[in-house]
């Protein structure tokens, strides 16, 4: 009977020592897994920061897209000080028009979204909020391949009308003149030359046909040019229209058109420093334009591309010029978007640290709205040019 006792207690401990086995093996090879994900990870992380200078834009640009109201529900969650908005942002509609939005890049109110996913080029590049204004209320620039029968051949091969006299406007806020215009100046020039508007255009209304051999983005550069020297500062114009003086003229190519343009300025004058490329939106009226002092104007989009190595210097040039324009306008800075997914991603910003995309307004805005906006555009950037002369 005790030999009995003792087997059954024997066995007893082995089976403990059997599961105890187990449980440390267990317990090493979960151990082993995590190490080695832990260590996958930060050796990406690190290689990742080592050789590559691009940001993670999917990461930058997804705390950009949770509204702010979303931040401050997640906070009242927590402290119970902060007064909890009188409608919660955390309802199934609104999250689960997040996460469709998120995970499959389609906008639920924009069905263009859906069939740029299909047709390689139609969706330029998919931009991400990187500083100022609201998130949940900024609009992400919009750009879209015009048709091609906008640049069919015949319409190219015809001789380019002079230009209009520009639409008269108020005149730009009186300032003292600096006589000294210094070594740097501004060169101003149009990757999309043929931007128009539609209410300035006759018989057509569909947005993406809203391109015109006159009428076009080339008037807001003229106006920059002539603010900049009634301030002093020395300033080139390119008007160059890309679609009538390229042979075998590519949309998509628009990039490296203007790219031989700013090369070319740069030959005849190295001491260029600030480089300005004038587009327009193909966002709507109500979603372009702000009214201040009981008159509207184009609000204004900055286009970062972070495929350039020193995106950083450029994305500080462009902050520095919405930061004072939102202080002294406020709203007129939309705010400065990153773009580096597909496209160009470059935008011609690696030539200068001073150089930069700026979307004036939308498809539906008018010229007036646009040259009020060029006007102070043009008194806030020469304010930043002299400080730096003085500098």
């Amino acid at each position: 009977m005790k030999w009995l006792t003792a087997e059954v207690e024997t066995n007893k401990i082995k089976r403990f020592f059997q599961g105890l086995g187990t449980l440390t093996r267990l317990y090493l090879m979960l151990s082993f897994i995590t190490f080695s994900v832990v260590f996958i990870v930060g050796t990406l992380v690190y290689l990742q920061n080592k050789i590559s200078f691009e940001p993670l834009s999917t990461i930058t640009g997804t705390a950009a897209t949770v509204p702010t109201t979303v931040f401050i529900d997640m906070m009242t969650t927590q402290v119970p000080q902060l007064e909890k908005a009188s409608t919660s942002t955390f309802s199934q509609k609104n999250i689960t028009k997040f996460l469709f939005q998120f995970m499959s890049g389609i906008n639920p109110k924009n069905p263009k979204s859906l069939v740029a996913l299909a047709i390689p080029g139609m969706e330029r590049e998919t931009p991400s909020l990187l500083y100022g204004g609201d998130a949940a209320t900024s609009i992400s620039p919009v750009e879209y391949n015009p048709p091609a029968k906008v640049f069919q051949q015949d319409e190219i091969s015809s001789t380019r009308e002079e230009s209009p006299a520009p639409v008269p406007s108020e005149p730009a806020p009186n300032k003292q003149v600096n006589e000294n215009k210094g070594n740097k100046s501004v060169f101003i020039y149009h990757s999309h030359n043929r931007e128009s508007w539609i209410p300035e255009l006759t018989k057509i209304t569909n947005p993406d046909l809203a391109f015109d051999a006159n009428k076009n983005v080339t008037l807001l550069g003229k106006r920059m040019k002539e603010s900049f020297d009634k301030l002093g500062i020395s300033a080139t114009h390119s008007d160059k229209d890309y679609p009538s003086s390229v042979k075998g003229f590519t949309y998509p190519k628009s990039y490296q058109y203007s790219k031989l343009t700013v090369k070319e300025a740069f030959a005849t004058n190295p001491k260029l420093s600030y480089l300005f490329d004038i587009h327009r939106d193909s966002q709507g009226r109500d979603k372009a334009t702000v009214t201040i002092n009981k008159k509207d104007y184009a609000q204004i989009y900055f286009v970062v591309g972070e495929k350039n190595p020193n995106w950083e210097k450029n994305m500080e040039f462009a902050k520095k010029i919405h930061d004072k324009l939102n202080e002294k306008y406020p709203g007129i800075s939309r705010g400065i978007f990153g773009k580096n997914s597909n496209g160009n991603g470059e935008y011609n910003q690696s030539i200068s640290p001073n150089s930069s995309l700026i979307e004036i307004g939308g498809v539906e805005n008018t010229l007036v709205e646009s040259y009020r906006t060029i006007d102070i555009l043009v008194e806030i950037i020469a304010d930043l040019i002299n400080d730096a002369e003085k500098v």
